[in-house]
Formats: C-alpha cells, sequence, structure tokens
C-alpha cells in the first residue's frame, strides 16, 4: 500500500510539473511567432539567474531571418531557454548544427525559444538539412504563414 502511494504522488508530481501546449498549424506557428530563423548553433552553456532559475543561452549566427516583429532590429545572438523539457525548454540544440527556430522575445528584448511555438513536428527546433524542400521555398517566398495566403 505504501508503495503505491508513492507511485500516485510521484506521477501526480510528474504530470503537474510537465510542459503543456495548445495544438497550432505549423501556419499559426508561424504567425503567432514573434521571429523565425535559421540559425547555427554555435555554442550551448547555462546561467544561473537566481537561486533557483536557471536557464540554457544559445550562442547562434543566425543564417537567414525570415519574420522579425522587431524590424530591421538584428536579433541578438544569444537565444534563452528554460534547461529542460518540463518547464517547456528546448535543452537538445546541438553546436555545429542548424536549426529552423521561432519564438519570441522577453521583456528585455532577448530571443526566447520553447517547446510551444513548433513550426514542424512536435519540438520547436527542426533540423534545417532535415526539412522537406517545400517547407524551405514558403520560408524564402514569405508564405508560410497563414496570413500570407489569399
Amino acid at each position: 500500500m505504501k508503495l503505491s502511494s508513492v507511485t500516485v504522488f510521484a506521477t501526480t508530481l510528474a504530470l503537474s510539473m510537465s510542459c503543456s501546449c495548445v495544438f497550432r498549424t505549423p501556419e499559426e506557428a508561424y504567425d503567432d511567432a514573434q521571429w523565425v530563423s535559421r540559425a547555427l548553433v554555435l555554442s550551448k552553456r547555462q546561467q544561473n539567474m537566481t537561486d533557483f532559475v536557471w536557464r540554457i543561452i544559445y550562442t547562434v549566427r543566425y543564417i537567414t531571418v525570415f519574420k522579425n516583429v522587431k524590424g530591421s532590429r538584428p536579433l541578438c545572438p544569444q537565444i534563452w531557454t528554460a534547461p529542460d523539457t518540463a518547464a517547456c525548454g528546448v535543452p537538445f540544440l546541438e553546436p555545429g548544427k542548424q536549426y529552423l527556430l521561432a519564438g519570441s522575445f522577453d521583456d528585455d528584448s532577448k530571443p526566447t525559444i520553447n517547446l510551444c511555438t513548433p513550426l514542424i513536428g512536435p519540438w520547436n527546433a527542426s533540423d534545417w538539412e532535415n526539412l522537406p524542400k517545400q517547407i524551405k521555398t514558403k520560408l524564402g517566398s514569405g508564405t508560410a504563414g497563414r496570413k500570407s495566403q489569399c
């Protein structure tokens, strides 16, 4: 009996601490994103923000910016995310790889990414090399979002 109580508690705790996102089509995710880019990840590090808050900071080189609601203002080369998927973070990007990323800006105008802005598939980050050609064409022509279509 004691073991089953512990199991129920642990399962409840795990479920309550997991990331939950509203389903959106890739077009809706593109429209809702504040920025969308093909980016090369140069490095990854963790930073302690406060006693209990950590963030992963990716340093990237933007190859192509497909969308930026800040207009011609360049995107900061550091992208911030939570350190684990339970907090909707994107901790699995690898330095040396190119990704299609979509995100928003925090209150300090830093670009952020999370698992709830997927353009392709269930995760936010899509390996650029494996993207279908039709997606790359839509991004390049500016027709990736639903608002851009007649």
